[in-house]
């Protein structure tokens, strides 16, 4: 799986190649992470709306944000004091980040998080991975 700024896509690999049908392609990305970021800050009272200040959310999203295993576990999305990270702005200003660096790659894998109605990431790539094994079984009995 590879995440660029607008596109994320996917394959199956088997012993080291690539299955050239198995390829799928999503048009977003991470510019969509970074634009969720900045409205997850603006609702906690920080605006970021200049060309300057989305590249400081790009820097805060590479920097800080990450996906958590399992999404079912409620205490590590919990918004605490332990988790609270402090951003450093380039004019000495701190920024509170909390579960906003979990909750913005969320859209990766639920999409109508933003409004997207594309199938989230995972579903996708298994019902791919489905095919791929039954053309294998396929082909192995022809």
């Amino acid at each position: 799986m590879e995440s660029g700024e607008g596109i994320t896509q996917c394959c199956v690999a088997f012993e080291g190649f690539a299955i050239p049908h198995s390829y799928i392609r999503y048009d977003f990305g991470g510019k969509n992470v970074t634009e969720y970021l900045q409205t997850l800050l603006r609702r906690c009272g920080h605006n970021f709306n200049t060309t300057s200040e989305f590249e400081i959310v790009k820097k805060i999203k590479e920097e800080m944000c990450y996906a958590l295993l399992s999404s079912s576990s409620s205490d590590d999305r919990r918004p605490n004091e332990s988790n609270e990270t402090k951003y450093l702005l380039p004019d000495g200003n701190h920024v509170p980040i909390r579960d906003e660096k979990v909750m913005a790659p969320e859209i990766l894998f639920d999409p109508l998080r933003v409004g997207l109605e594309n199938l989230c990431i995972i579903n996708n790539f298994l019902n791919q991975l489905k095919s791929i094994k039954y053309f294998q079984i396929y082909f192995i009995i022809l």
